[in-house]
């Protein structure tokens, strides 16, 4: 998060080819989606742990198919919302 903050500060029109190969320049969505990285990954660091059940193992892994999903489309999504390319 903090390069790309460098690299767009500095006015760079690199592409952004975290998730494959894309022509799209980076952006502030690639920050937003790095920091949302960072807050999953401390939550589940902090978070203590427990018992495990299989009913919640499934859940759990429901969840992260879903936020995988929409964090690797995650610029697909922006764009789409933000209608840049309008």
């Amino acid at each position: 998060a903090a390069a790309i903050l460098r690299a767009l500060r500095r006015g760079s029109a690199a592409a952004c080819r975290c998730f494959g190969v894309t022509a799209a320049p980076l952006s502030r969505a690639q920050i937003v989606r790095n920091l949302v990285l960072i807050v999953v990954a401390v939550t589940g660091w902090a978070t203590p742990g427990g018992p495990v059940e299989l009913a919640g193992v499934a859940l759990a892994l429901a969840a992260a198919a879903v936020l995988a999903a929409v964090l690797v489309l995650f610029d697909d999504l922006a764009d789409l919302l933000l209608e840049r390319n309008l």
